[in-house]
C-alpha cells in the first residue's frame, strides 16, 4: 500500500524482493506505471534516498542482510515493522522483544549508519496512506533517532527526545487509538 501511495504522490518507487520477477511484482509494476519498479533487496536499498522497511518481524534481520547495510548508510530508513510473533488464528499477539526494547531500536542497531524513523506501524497497511475513520484520521506517532529528523507533520506527532528509546514507548499510545 505504501509503495502504491508513494507512486500516486509522484515518487519513484522500487520494491525489493527475493524474486523481483515474480508475477505479483510484475503486475504491481505494470499497474503503477513508469515510476514503479522492482529489484533485489540490495538493488532496492541502493536505489532510493529514503528506504521503507516493511517486513514481517521474523524476516527483518535477514532482509537487512540481503539489502546490505552499507547500501542504506546515510539514508533515512522508515521502519514500519512490529516485533510480534507470527499471527496464528485464535492466538493473541505477543511482543518478541518485550517492553524494554523496540523494533526501531533493534533496526537501528542493525543499520548503525542509517537514520531510522519509526512510523506507520500503529495502523494496518490499508490505513497507512490517507487514513479515514468515522471520527476523522487518527493521530499517528513516529520516533526518530536524530534531532534533524524531528519534523512536524499534520496529524503526526514525534515521540523522541533523544535516542530511539521512545520507540518502545510509542507503542503504548497505539493501544488507546480506536
Amino acid at each position: 500500500m505504501l509503495g502504491t501511495g508513494f507512486v500516486k504522490l509522484r515518487h519513484d518507487v522500487k520494491i525489493g524482493s527475493r524474486n523481483p520477477n515474480s508475477d505479483k511484482l510484475k503486475t504491481w509494476v505494470a499497474n503503477n506505471g513508469t515510476q514503479a519498479s522492482a529489484g533485489t533487496f540490495a538493488e532496492t536499498a541502493s536505489f532510493g534516498e529514503i528506504a521503507v522497511l516493511a517486513t514481517l518481524w521474523e524476516g527483518t534481520e535477514h532482509v537487512i542482510h540481503l539489502a546490505r547495510p552499507e547500501n542504506l548508510a546515510g539514508k533515512i530508513v522508515i521502519d514500519t515493522t512490529n516485533p510480534i510473533s507470527s499471527i496464528e488464528p485464535g492466538k493473541p499477539l505477543s511482543l518478541v522483544l518485550g517492553h524494554n526494547d523496540s523494533a526501531g531500536e533493534q533496526v537501528q542497531r542493525w543499520l548503525p549508519k542509517s537514520r531510522v524513523v519509526k512510523a506507520f506501524n500503529i495502523v494496518g497497511n490499508t490505513h497507512m496512506l490517507h487514513p479515514e475513520f468515522p471520527n476523522g484520521p487518527p493521530d499517528m506517532s513516529f520516533a526518530v533517532t536524530m534531532p534533524e529528523l524531528r519534523i512536524r507533520y499534520p496529524r503526526f506527532s514525534p515521540h523522541s527526545d533523544g535516542p530511539q528509546l521512545t520507540s518502545a514507548e510509542s507503542r503504548a499510545p497505539a493501544c488507546l487509538n480506536p
